[in-house]
């Protein structure tokens, strides 16, 4: 803790300066690894991170021991080839830590640590640089907005998106950067090229106000993107969204109005790209009743109103008011419960939250929204904080079976919720990742205030968009979009799925934590429904629209089909009410409206004789695969929810489905003329003993084929899961290994493997046909 002199004749005489501070973690017996000569420890600090080693050279003159520090290979290795060092990154200290005037070490008699002697003041110096009137700009507190729930009545408004992830405060002085969270920690090192992004603008001591993101395939921000992209290992990048400006080149703005630096801030960034890794927030001049529907119907955390003549205050108040789509807030980790056996798995996290005076409430289980590579990183964190005591005020009673180890309160989780229950309970809270931007200290339970854009009676001051959303341009439509509404259950309690007890209920709500990803591949599409009805659980297959009008469904008419009318999902908004319908499974056309009769994907669904080991289902699937990358078509892979698996074929300039279906037999008959004691393209359980058969019929007018991210009806509840090419390892993956009970948190940690489909550009051309003829021959 100590900064400042050390006088001539001490243990490192010498300017002193706190360079990093946190908490290490001993592998081990630490004085048995000492007398071994190699002790191995993690350090958790603000700048270094990760697993080290001490290991003992030989010793040095008079017998002094030399101690050799080495970095050991892990995920926080920062591979930097002919980059700087973390202490080239570092050279100022820990904010905060800067020592007062004339600080000096002392040692008086028995003391153990550093007392204050005033002496002459001496600037800090930055290690290899030269001396600068002030070592480091003193960190400026971020202005914070309070939860409402309705919009203002009175006074000139600005509205923004609001984005889920980390608020950074930066200073930029030329290619001296330093990006702190919302708590004054420095994270220049977790985001190297957003700093780097930040060095080029041309900004000389200026502090600039934004949120640390990161966007899924639609460019909506989600906050467990954000978790991966902060990971060096992820290879993916987080963006830096701009909002404020607190100083430009050297001038205070915190006392100018919102509107004014606003506009300074669009001047200062006038040529910032609108694709980068730092990009300016869009507003809306005014109050947009328009934006905030389109906030919630994409998927957007809410939005924004900030006082347009208030100056920037910092810490939470009404100048800036956040309404919220969905609830979600930061909670204390507490503890956690186990399995009864087993692996002794973590199985649900103890959450709370600090009363007016200070206490940890109890605020109830997250049990979901875990992926096995969190689990295990969160496990061996909390262990290190491992206690005895409950650190509740008044702690719940937990069954024994639930084997609760607490923990010291200093982990911080974001958990999105449906709401808190008449005891203080959170219901259906699904964890999204653990904060490490926010204090323990300053978690509290948060209004219960949401903003129901279906039911807002407040009159919207439209206004004029400044500029289009940099952060999803793509995904703005030009008119407001359907309003969202709550989907309402009859029966919500009602099994659908009997051999697992899945309710009514439980289907909405996998449907709603879906939806994103699930559109995608129901839009446009004519639909078909597997529903449930009736106490049993009995099912029927359902093609046409029956009655006059069903909610969430939109009648098309489609020529040659000679029948009553089919029917399409007709939004984002309304893919939960097929919930309420009992829709256990989803089937889709492989074509659009309006040209139904132009598939664009082609699909073989590889369907093996159950006897068969997963290797050869496997490696089906990779013959297939390679074959259709010899004719020029690069195909995408999903399980079927049963035992084979589906390889899709996207199309542009989609082919009719008779050229579809030929084109697609012969690639089954090729593949079973070639390898006939692998292949089969004949229909019927005697055709396919010991084989896998090539069904090419999905192809075909009419012909349906289970949606992406569709549940199946059967044990286990299995999910028709799309994934990459490289997970076809060892692990039999078929069947309910994705479910209906984890798809939800596997798209939440890796997102949609799918999401490049619409940029594969593709087409069944005479070119292809060629090949395969060539194939053939």
């Amino acid at each position: 803790t100590f900064a400042g002199d050390i006088p001539e004749g001490e243990y490192g005489a010498g300017h002193v300066v706190v360079w990093d501070r946190g908490h290490w973690l001993p592998e081990g017996d630490v004085e048995a690894s000492l007398r071994k000569g190699k002790l191995d420890f993690a350090l958790e600090g603000e700048r270094l991170h990760g697993k080290f080693s001490l290991v003992r050279l030989k010793d040095g003159a008079g017998g002094k021991p030399n101690w050799l520090l080495i970095k050991r290979r892990d995920e926080h290795v920062l591979e930097r080839a002919n980059g700087p060092d973390v202490t080239d990154l570092y050279t100022d200290p820990v904010p905060g830590t800067e020592p007062g005037p004339g600080a000096t070490w002392t040692r008086a008699a028995g003391a153990s640590s550093p007392a204050r002697k005033s002496r002459g003041a001496r600037p800090l110096r930055a290690p290899g640089k030269r001396s600068r009137a002030a070592a480091t700009p003193k960190f400026i507190a971020p202005q914070l907005a309070t939860p409402v729930d309705a919009v203002p009545t009175e006074g000139h408004w600005l509205t923004e998106l609001k984005f889920d992830g980390y608020r950074i405060v930066s200073h930029v002085d030329g290619e001296r950067v330093q990006c702190f969270t919302r708590g004054g920690h420095d994270w220049t090192h977790r985001v190297p090229r957003v700093a780097a992004v930040l060095a080029g603008l041309g900004l000389r001591e200026s502090w600039l106000d934004g949120e640390l993101i990161a966007v899924d395939a639609r460019g909506v921000p989600q906050f467990q993107k954000l978790q991966q992209a902060l990971d060096p290992r992820s290879g993916e990048e987080p963006l830096l969204m701009v909002f404020d400006a607190l100083q430009l080149f050297g001038a205070d703005l915190r006392a100018k109005r919102q509107r004014e630096r606003k506009r300074l801030l669009q001047q200062a960034l006038a040529d910032l790209p609108r694709s980068g890794l730092v990009r300016l927030v869009d507003f809306v001049d005014g109050e947009s009743a328009a934006l905030r529907e389109q906030a919630c119907e994409q998927g957007y955390e809410g939005v924004v109103l900030k006082d347009a003549d208030a100056d920037y205050r910092s810490g939470r108040n009404r100048a800036w008011l956040k309404l919220k789509c969905r609830r979600e807030q930061e909670f204390v980790i507490a503890g956690y419960t186990r399995t009864e056996s087993g692996r002794d798995t973590l199985t649900a996290l103890l959450l709370g939250y600090h009363d007016e005076q200070g206490t940890l409430r109890f605020a109830g289980r997250a049990g979901t929204g875990f992926s096995e590579m969190q689990l295990g990183a969160l496990r061996r964190r909390l262990d290190a904080l491992a206690t005895t005591r409950p650190p509740f005020g008044d702690p719940p009673k937990l069954r024994r079976a639930e084997r609760p180890q607490w923990v010291r309160p200093e982990l911080v989780a974001q958990v999105r919720f449906a709401e808190w229950t008449d005891s203080g309970i959170l219901r259906q809270p699904l964890f999204l990742g653990v904060r490490e931007d926010v204090g323990p200290g300053d978690v509290r339970r948060e209004p219960d205030k949401i903003f129901d854009a279906s039911s807002s009676s407040a009159t919207a001051k439209h206004g004029t968009t400044k500029r289009r959303s940099s952060a999803a341009p793509e995904a703005a439509p030009a008119a407001a979009p359907p309003r969202r509404k709550p989907v309402r259950l009859t029966n919500p309690q009602r099994v659908l799925y009997p051999s697992d007890g899945v309710t009514k209920q439980q289907l909405a709500e996998y449907y709603e934590a879906i939806a994103p990803v699930l559109w995608p591949h129901l839009e446009a599409r004519p639909l078909s429904l597997v529903r449930a009805t009736g106490a049993q659980g009995r099912v029927f297959f359902q093609r046409h629209v029956d009655g006059d009008s069903v909610p969430g469904l939109k009648p098309v008419s489609i020529p040659r089909s000679d029948e009553e009318p089919y029917f399409v999902c007709s939004s984002l908004a309304s893919v939960p009410l097929l919930a309420q319908m009992g829709a256990v499974e989803l089937h889709t056309w492989g074509s659009r409206m309006p040209r139904p009769g132009r598939a664009d994907r082609m699909t073989f669904d590889l369907d093996p004789d159950p006897t068969l080991p997963w290797e050869r289902v496997r490696e089906a699937a990779t013959l297939m695969r390679e074959l259709l990358q010899d004719l020029g078509l690069k195909s995408l892979l999903k399980t079927s929810g049963g035992l084979g698996l589906h390889v899709v074929v996207p199309l542009v300039n989609g082919p009719s489905f008779e050229v579809a279906a030929a084109f697609s037999r012969r690639v089954a008959e090729h593949l079973a003329r070639v390898i006939p004691q692998r292949f089969s393209a004949k229909r019927g359980a005697r055709n396919r003993q010991g084989k896998v058969y090539v069904d090419w019929q999905r192809n075909q007018f009419a012909a349906t084929t289970v949606a992406a991210y569709s549940p199946r009806h059967r044990p286990g509840v299995p999910v028709s899961l799309p994934i990459d090419w490289d997970e076809l390892g060892r692990r039999d993956i078929r069947g309910a290994w994705f479910n209906l009970r984890n798809v939800a948190a596997r798209i939440a940690e890796r997102g949609d493997a799918w999401a490049d489909e619409p940029r594969v550009r593709q087409s069944l051309t005479q070119r292809v046909i060629d090949r395969l003829d060539a194939a053939a021959a």
